[in-house]
């Protein structure tokens, strides 16, 4: 699965050790675009039925600094949350570690 977009490329590969979302943020990333990018992954995650996600920071740091990781942890974080419902089943608990 490949997704193209103005918060970066996402793309899903399948292996034997299961499975790898990649984020690719472009030529010239910036934090705007760390955000949108954790957010459509965390997102895409949620809609295949993903329980729990580790997000590697590392590449970020690397690129953006400490507010790059920032913006990463906050987009995700923001796509993390959902309305308390008193409906139940109604969606899936979900984990991400970064």
């Amino acid at each position: 699965m490949e997704l193209d977009g103005p918060g970066g490329a996402l793309s899903l590969r399948a292996g034997a050790q299961g499975r790898t979302l990649i984020l690719g943020l472009g030529k010239a990333p910036g934090t705007e675009t760390a955000r949108r990018a954790a957010a459509k992954a965390v997102k895409v995650l949620r809609e295949l039925g993903v329980e729990s996600a580790v997000l590697d920071a590392a590449p970020a740091v690397e690129a953006l600094g400490p507010e790059g990781a920032a913006a990463l942890a906050q987009g995700a974080e923001l796509a993390c949350y959902r309305q308390p419902s008193w409906k139940e089943g109604e969606d899936k608990p979900f984990t991400l570690h970064l």
